[in-house]
């Protein structure tokens, strides 16, 4: 596919202070609306921590010394090192991993809502470990009374619909434009993962694509296993999505046919750092145009089917941290370290607005443009490092002469500075802040609904935490101006609970709590080390998990577990059989005693119990109470681990032999060993301990049984003939002892009488009647019988084999166990001696 660079005409974006965009001969600082004024809501807290994140802390210079005084304690080699130079590197080193943290490049908006229904709302998010799970909220709008104004909101009643695993970290979450009521259409980027998910009417999760950059590398080696950065829904197709890696791969999938519609690599440099490898991508003004920003620039991709045409829109002279575009980029913007732009497409020669954003001591990281009536626009531009917001509302009319510039008014600049989140709920280190991975910023009432730049207007700030946690804040704008900021409060407020949740996030909440704390005070005994844990809100948090569990077990539980022991190829634990936290509602004793229940109707039976002693069996707890409450909260749980449960072999099939401890579909096929004593056994589908054994006469002596002697042939060296050998008591006995004697070979050779192939004369008349069978049956399978056959008995019959019934163990038998005759001696093999010749041959 060719290329084509074309670069356009306008100028250096300036970010000169003086440089402001100007109205009616005014800075934009002075068109700031005096007729409407910031006023907050007490912020509440939607979903608790659901993972033990710990923000990298915030060490002053004082700080550092006792730290560098340990560190030359334990390493001796850093003695021309002075304390002085290390407290600088380590400074430097912690400022660098902020800055690293707070414009790291993978980071984008991790939260979503869409209307959903008539008057509900869902609400998308990361949560859990490294937030790894995509949870889904949904809500139902209803009215709330404010001081001054009445309005809907959600979050009253929250029912957690669906907790998914993706195993990766969730970074993003786009919703598509195209997105209805009854099916809400969005996109979800992990940090090595995007996936396509619908949710309809009838409470069904799709997942309609998932593509994994380092599998797709193996169809597209520019995709070199690169990491997903930002991804954007389409405005033009329902399933269709942009999305761009950090190594410059950009490309159009359609979802719906798991196809590549275009895909292009604009390289970056290998030079470039890790923060610098930043991108970002969305749809332009056509369904094949594609808007690029960098850190350095704006482009333009108009691709077709043999060639893309590069546009370069925009250039700064500063860093770009944050990009955004309109529906359909009929305006787009972006974020620099000291200002905000917004652009016109249609307009390349100066920007449409600029101003300083004031976000120094936190960049923006997430912008929304949004379209309102009457030429209206709104812009808002947030930082996940400072929790600052700033809003502008401005009015843009392009001029229906192209020779006349666009007129643009500012209608309003407003600061909203959110609460900070402090790492100090579980530490004492107030420095340390949790940051935010993302915000949804949403319009929630409107005195003037033609109007929302005017009169009373409300809107709530959900935002999500890095510990997973999910807080709401609601901020209003009044026309007139309040007694106090923080004055805003609910006749009524939204519940915030959660009435109906889902078995795996209340397992990602109840694991968070009970995580390993970070201590405060470390102290080395020997080759101990002793923490002092501030446990004041962590106290709660255990009593919570200790319960009374008195429900009494149901029939569904019990048949639930019933069928997965039904279901067990090998030994596990009786903890393992719960694949989720249902058996924390029922006690103990209850459940052993279900236990009780299963091993006499269920082919299991419970292993020895052994105790495995803790690595603090010899410690005593400092804290007494604590530790009977941390026993206590784990006591149901350990005791069931402790609890082994067998399989017994099932019945299912009693045709079918296995061995224990193996694999259920290895088999073996029967051998000639077991084909013998197939006659001795029977199998059938009676359990072990119901088998019947005969009953024998103990009242008289059982009469011994005489069996024939097996060795009674001789095989002479001359003619390897077997020939037996006979007294003359012999051949007065019965007949029937005298075995017939056969041997194969290939074919009817011609038989020649030698002196050493003769047979001694016999004069009895039986024992020439069954050497006469020699001749008659060449050809036949060599056989031993113990019956002598009649003269009205043929060949076939004489020489068949008793077929064994279905059920005996010939049929059902398999291969010993290896190793079982590997005590059996060899037998010892004598060497032939060769024979010694004098002289020559």
């Amino acid at each position: 596919m060719a290329q084509s660079n074309q670069r356009s005409k306008a100028p250096l974006v300036s970010v000169d202070p003086n440089k402001h965009v100007v109205e009616e001969g005014f800075p934009l600082y002075l068109s700031k609306n005096k007729n409407r004024y910031v006023q907050y809501f007490p912020e509440e807290q939607v979903v608790q921590r659901t993972n033990d994140f710990r923000p990298t802390p915030v060490v002053r210079s004082k700080q550092l010394k006792a730290i560098t005084t340990k560190i030359f304690a334990s390493a001796p080699e850093l003695a021309n090192l002075s304390k002085q130079d290390l407290k600088t590197i380590m400074a430097d080193d912690l400022a660098a991993t902020r800055t690293f943290e707070q414009l790291d490049p993978l980071k984008g908006n991790g939260i979503a809502v869409a209307d959903y229904l008539n008057a509900s709302e869902l609400c998308a998010f990361g949560a859990g470990p490294s937030l790894s799970n995509l949870v889904i909220l949904v809500s139902e709008k209803k009215q709330f009374n404010t001081v001054d104004y009445p309005v809907d909101l959600p979050l009253n009643s929250i029912e957690v619909r669906e907790t998914i695993n993706l195993r990766y970290p969730v970074r993003q979450i786009s919703m598509s434009p195209l997105s209805t009521a009854h099916e809400v259409i969005f996109a979800v980027r992990t940090t090595s993962t995007i996936h396509l998910f619908t949710y309809d009417h009838r409470r069904n999760l799709r997942q309609l694509h998932r593509l994994h950059l380092a599998e797709a590398t193996a169809a597209d080696p520019r995709i070199d296993y690169a990491m997903p950065i930002h991804v954007e829904m389409s405005p033009y197709s329902k399933y269709e999505y942009v999305y761009t890696a950090n190594n410059g791969y950009t490309s159009v999938m359609d979802a719906a046919n798991n196809k590549v519609i275009f895909s292009a690599l604009d390289p970056v440099p290998e030079t470039a750092n890790y923060i610098s490898r930043w991108r970002s991508c969305a749809y332009g003004k056509t369904p094949f145009t594609i808007l690029l920003a960098s850190p350095e620039c704006i482009k333009e991709w108009n691709y077709s089917n043999d060639m893309i045409q590069t546009n370069t829109l925009a250039i700064s002279n500063d860093r770009i941290v944050a990009f955004k575009t309109s529906h359909k980029a009929e305006l787009y913007c972006f974020a620099t370290i000291e200002s905000v732009v917004i652009m016109d497409s249609k307009q390349l020669d100066s920007p449409v607005v600029e101003w300083l954003h004031g976000l120094k001591d936190g960049l923006p990281s997430t912008l929304f443009l949004e379209s309102l009536s009457n030429h209206n626009w709104r812009i808002i531009a947030f930082s996940n490092e400072s929790q600052r917001a700033t809003m502008m509302e401005f009015q843009y009319t392009r001029n229906t002469h192209k020779s006349m510039a666009p007129t643009v008014r500012v209608l309003g600049l407003h600061q909203m500075p959110l609460s900070i989140y402090h790492f100090d709920d579980l530490l004492d280190t107030k420095d340390s802040r949790i940051r935010s991975m993302g915000i949804a910023f949403n319009l929630r009432a409107s005195q003037h609904k033609e109007d929302t730049t005017k009169g009373y207007a409300m809107f709530s700030a959900l935002r999500v935490f890095e510990d997973g946690s999910v807080k709401v804040h609601y901020l209003a704008l009044l026309p007139t101006k309040p007694d106090t900021i923080d004055s805003g409060h609910f006749q009524k407020k939204p519940r915030l609970v959660i009435d109906s949740s889902h078995q795996r996030f209340d397992k990602l909440q109840r694991d968070a709590k009970l995580a390993v704390l970070p201590s405060e005070k470390g102290v080395h005994v020997g080759e101990a080390e002793l923490f002092a844990i501030k446990m004041t809100n962590f106290k709660s948090y255990v009593e919570e998990r200790v319960q009374c569990a008195a429900t009494a077990l149901t029939e569904q539980f019990k048949t639930d577990v019933s069928s997965r022991v039904r279901q067990l190829a090998a030994p596990t634990t009786f903890r393992a059989l719960f694949d989720d936290e249902t058996f924390q509602e029922y006690d103990l004793e209850d459940l052993t005693d279900f236990l009780l229940e299963m091993e006499m109707h269920e082919d299991i039976e419970r292993g020895r119990q052994i105790t495995i002693p803790g690595v603090l069996r010899h410690c005593k707890p400092a804290d007494q109470e604590l530790n009977q409450k941390l026993k206590e909260a784990h006591e149901k749980e350990t005791q069931l681990c402790k609890i082994i449960i067998h399989p017994l072999p099932h019945q299912d099939d009693p045709h079918t032999f296995q061995y224990l401890g193996r694999q259920p579909n290895i088999k073996f096929a029967s051998t000639t060993t077991t084909k013998v004593l197939s006659s001795c056994w029977s199998i059938d589908d009676s359990r072990f301990d119901n088998l019947p054994f005969p009953i024998y006469d103990t009242s008289s002596a059982p009469q011994p049984e005489v069996f024939p002697s097996v060795n009674i042939y001789k095989r002479r060296r001359s003619s390897g003939t077997l020939v037996p050998e006979f007294s003359n008591n012999d051949l007065e006995t019965e007949t029937a002892t005298i075995p017939a004697i056969v041997k194969s070979t290939p074919h009817i050779p011609t038989i020649k009488k030698t002196k050493a192939a003769s047979l001694p004369k016999i004069t009895k008349e039986a024992p020439s009647m069954a050497f006469s069978t020699q001749t008659q049956t060449y050809g036949s399978t060599q056989m031993l019988s113990p019956h002598r056959p009649t003269s009205t008995q043929s060949s076939s019959q004489r020489l068949s084999v008793p077929q064994s019934p279905t059920s005996t163990f010939a049929n059902v038998s398999t291969q010993p166990v290896e190793g079982a005759f590997a005590s059996r001696k060899k037998a010892v093999q004598k060497k032939k001696k060769k024979t010694k010749s004098s002289g020559f041959k």
